[in-house]
């Protein structure tokens, strides 16, 4: 026979009740806090700093410490070009000086010594230098004043300019054998200066120019001239000067260096003349 069933009623809570109950439970949490343990600190952490808080100085009571950190160093700025510059009611604007002169013009002799003449002109009028080593000393636009060098000291102030100039003309003559292209004994030794000259110039220009005296025909004189000016121009190129320097022509009679009648033997006439440049 089945039993019957007990039902059990819950009865409703009072509010006092429920106030003792929530007063209750904050009581309990708060012993809960009380009683917990705090976290124990890292020391392996915190030592270093403690060592590096104990090696910086404490600083001094009333001064504050603050050290600025370096700027960073930038490229210096060129200062501006500055044309012209506002001075009360103008401008005063800048302009370039002429640059300061010292310009020397010397005369340089001639070979025996003579002299030719320079003018030197300028603003304030001009300067003649008509003796060997007159120097005109140009000192400014207006401002020119004449001096005498001594020749060592030209030498020595103008040695790269006079070590560029080309070495001046020279004429060198040789003489022939009579009715024959044959160098007599002393033409033959001035060959050799002449040779040792040509050796000092670097691209000289060579000018054979061969002639004869009177005697004989004019036909004869003109083939013999050319002969005697080959004759030069081969021992020249025997001992070195290349030939394409050199050119050659015969003159035959018709420039005498002694005038003379027609038919007349003169051993000065029978010369090659040798203009070298």
């Amino acid at each position: 026979m089945p039993l019957p069933s007990r039902s059990r009623r819950r009865q409703p809570m009072s509010a006092s009740t429920a106030g003792r109950l929530v007063l209750l439970c904050g009581v309990l949490a708060v012993l809960a806090g009380c009683m917990q343990q705090p976290a124990r600190p890292d020391l392996t952490s915190v030592e270093p700093q403690m060592r590096t808080e104990a090696a910086a100085p404490a600083p001094q009571a009333g001064v504050r410490v603050n050290t600025p950190l370096p700027e960073p160093q930038a490229d210096p700025v060129p200062a501006p070009e500055i044309d012209s510059i506002e001075v009360g009611a103008g401008t005063l604007e800048r302009r370039e000086l002429p640059p300061l002169r010292n310009d020397m013009v010397v005369i340089l002799p001639h070979a025996d010594g003579s002299a030719g003449a320079i003018v030197v002109t300028y603003d304030e009028g001009e300067v003649v230098l008509n003796e060997p080593y007159a120097a005109a000393l140009i000192e400014g636009p207006a401002k020119v004043r004449t001096i005498v060098r001594k020749p060592e000291q030209v030498r020595r102030e103008f040695a790269a300019a006079l070590a560029a100039l080309p070495k001046p003309p020279m004429k060198f003559i040789v003489y022939f054998d009579y009715n024959s292209d044959q160098l007599d004994t002393e033409s033959e030794r001035q060959i050799e200066r002449v040779f040792a000259e040509l050796s000092l110039r670097p691209a000289p220009e060579i000018s054979v120019i061969g002639h004869t005296d009177t005697k004989g025909s004019a036909g004869f004189n003109d083939r013999l001239s050319l002969q005697r000016a080959q004759t030069v121009r081969d021992e020249l190129a025997r001992r070195g000067i290349a030939p394409d320097l050199m050119t050659i022509s015969g003159r035959g009679e018709r420039e005498l260096l002694v005038p003379t009648e027609d038919q007349v033997v003169e051993p000065r006439n029978r010369r090659v003349e040798i203009d070298v440049r």
